[in-house]
């Protein structure tokens, strides 16, 4: 059970730190469009 728990947690942090990587990287794109 415990086991089941972690890998949900594991998995849950990975996509969120990858979802966290690419909205970091659009927003580096349109602030640069915003300020050309």
């Amino acid at each position: 059970m415990v086991d089941e728990e972690s890998d949900v947690v594991l998995m849950l942090t990975e996509t969120f730190l990858s979802h966290g990587k690419v909205l970091s990287e659009v927003r580096r794109e349109v602030f640069q469009l915003l300020v050309e």
